[in-house]
């Protein structure tokens, strides 16, 4: 129901001159499902004075009620961040989620940006021994050998796979 209309039914029934409670602006917005700034500018339309402090006190409320939403939204997207879900002996635990940086796993990161130095001093011998594992291998050139070109996955010849350049495998 619009408000022309919620303002037609309030005139023809005399909602406001036959209510019989005490507090006409919540009883205004349960009999016609309005918030209750609506219901006070409507009731002053149909011309029912309405007292300044309270329509700032309504005004008020109504703020403290979407700053609660908002505080109770972002408590829940900072607990769902925190917290993962998971399954022991069938029932569903909450832990706290394991630590990141940049949303990669704390090892991981310092994998790949520690130097050998901090490595040696926090007593991390086994990333620096990889690392010295990887160091070896650029500055000798590893080979590592790529797929033949001459076979696809299943093994079978495949003219597609060569180029005019190449010469004729066979």
């Amino acid at each position: 129901m619009n408000r022309v209309v919620r303002l037609q039914s309030a005139r023809f029934t005399q909602w406001a001159a036959n209510y019989p409670g005490k507090n006409i602006v919540r009883g205004y917005c349960k009999w016609y499902g309005v918030d209750p700034l609506c219901a006070v500018v409507e009731l002053r339309e149909l011309g029912i004075p309405i007292i300044a402090e309270r329509e700032e006190e309504i005004r008020k409320s109504e703020a403290d009620k979407a700053a609660a939403r908002l505080a109770e939204k972002e408590e829940k997207k900072r607990h769902l961040r925190e917290y993962m879900t998971i399954f022991i002996n069938g029932k569903q635990k909450r832990i706290k989620c394991p630590p990141t940086v940049d949303g990669i796993p704390v090892d991981e990161f310092i994998r790949k940006n520690a130097d050998p130095i901090w490595l040696l001093q926090n007593e991390m011998y086994e990333e620096l021994y990889q690392w010295e594992q990887e160091r070896d291998a650029e500055e000798q050139g590893v080979f590592q050998p790529e797929r033949a070109r001459d076979s696809n996955e299943s093994g079978r010849f495949d003219p597609g796979d060569f180029d005019e350049s190449d010469p004729l495998p066979f």
